[in-house]
């Protein structure tokens, strides 16, 4: 049991430090960075007010930021219980063989469509979906 919790636990802060993560650590210092020159060149802030600006619970507890921790939180909790379903290949592979399954062959957007036209268009709506 503990062994369990000990890797839920270091999965969890791996993301932290892997830079092919939307969550790397890396991310959040540039993005601190970009605010803070933002505030003190064209908002003529002082570093103080800036860092005060940043670090305000106006900011981190907003509706919005609450919002993005509900989702980071449930996340978390459909990869710990479900990892094989929720897998991005698995769900692609699943969205492939249903649609195939509905028209007995290879659905075609269109004829004129490349396989690299028809892959580009499944990427782009699959990154828009996951996204979302």
């Amino acid at each position: 049991m503990d062994s369990d919790l000990l890797q839920i636990l270091t999965d969890f802060f791996t993301d932290f430090v892997d830079p092919r993560k939307r969550i790397f650590v890396g991310y959040f210092l540039a993005a601190l960075l970009l605010a803070l020159a933002w505030l003190c060149f064209y908002q003529r802030y002082s570093l103080y007010r800036a860092l005060q600006h940043i670090f305000s619970k106006k900011i981190w507890l907003s509706p919005s930021a609450q919002a993005d921790y509900r989702i980071f939180l449930i996340n978390r909790l459909l990869l710990l219980f479900s990892p094989g379903l929720l897998a991005q290949l698995g769900l692609a592979s699943l969205l492939f063989y249903a649609l195939y399954d509905s028209f007995g062959y290879r659905p075609q957007v269109s004829s004129e469509l490349s396989d690299f036209s028809v892959g580009l268009i499944f990427t782009s709506c699959y990154f828009i979906l996951d996204d979302f």
